[in-house]
């Protein structure tokens, strides 16, 4: 049986992330976006796969909240397309705003600078690639936040 180029892919992030940033927590990783958003796994110990590219509608609450009750969240980090300088554009208010809607007392929200984490992985044209970017996000996140208290 042979593996599609997108398997492929997802394995091999797997591998090069796999056990590299351990927040000590399980974690999801959100590349917002317009028209489609990535989403990312970590495990408490580490491990890291991404969980798919989703449609920015009406529905993408509703499934990123499936996913926090199944794989038992306790911290949510948004990527946030800084300028140049460090400065917000109207897109970090958007993704913002959306994270508000996942504010509860036993789910912590955080945001990693998320620029060229696209740049950063590699897809076909026309591939939507938002959940490799997702992992980026997460190794950020991860580089960032290396001495995290482990709960």
């Amino acid at each position: 049986m042979k593996t599609n180029p997108r398997e492929l892919k997802n394995l091999e992030a797997q591998h090069e992330h796999g056990g590299s940033v351990s927040l000590g927590v399980n974690t999801l990783a959100i590349d917002y976006g317009t028209k489609f958003t990535g989403v990312a796994f970590a495990d408490s110990s580490g491990a890291m796969i991404p969980l798919g590219v989703y449609d920015t509608d009406e529905s993408l609450e509703s499934h990123i909240q499936q996913l926090i009750e199944a794989k038992e969240i306790k911290l949510l980090i948004f990527g946030l397309p800084l300028g140049q300088d460090g400065s917000e554009n109207p897109l970090c208010k958007l993704i913002k705003k959306f994270a508000q809607k996942f504010a509860s007392t036993s789910l912590q929200i955080d945001y990693v600078n998320e620029k060229y984490s696209s740049a950063l992985t590699i897809g076909k044209e026309g591939e939507r690639i938002d959940d490799l970017a997702a992992l980026q996000i997460l190794e950020f996140y991860g580089a960032k936040n290396s001495n995290i208290p482990k709960n």
